[in-house]
């Protein structure tokens, strides 16, 4: 649903109306409903900004990580394929495909050797 300029000054006033701390050097902790305002303000500046093309979708994409339930998502934006015209274009491409692929990768490898160090530990005990 469609917000209105007023309505997103209200959204953002309530967004802001609680501080939220950090104790002791963690992460301030957000509650579930700031994790979703937050998201309902990002998408009603978007939706006022932009008009969505024929089949609804905008042309930002966004996505919020609450960093003290998941890790940081890493992974770098892939240019359109079909885009890419010059030779430069196309090892962009490719470049952003590769490093997408090795983020991955890695983070495959580190959860499977973590896996298999619990299994030795549970071995030995």
């Amino acid at each position: 649903m469609r917000v209105s300029r007023q309505g997103l000054t209200k959204m953002l006033d309530a967004y802001l109306k609680e501080q939220r701390r950090a104790e002791g050097g963690d992460y301030a902790q957000p509650v579930g409903k700031d994790i979703d305002l937050l998201c309902s303000i990002v998408n009603s500046l978007i939706e006022l900004k932009f008009e969505p093309d024929s089949d609804g979708d905008y042309p930002i994409n966004f996505t919020i990580v609450n960093r003290t339930k998941y890790g940081p998502l890493h992974f770098v934006p892939v240019p359109y394929e079909h885009e890419a015209v010059t030779p430069q274009q196309k090892r962009e491409v490719l470049r952003a495909i590769h490093v997408n692929y090795h983020i991955a990768h890695s983070a495959v490898d580190t959860y499977l050797k973590m896996r298999a160090f619990d299994l030795t530990a549970k071995e030995k005990s």
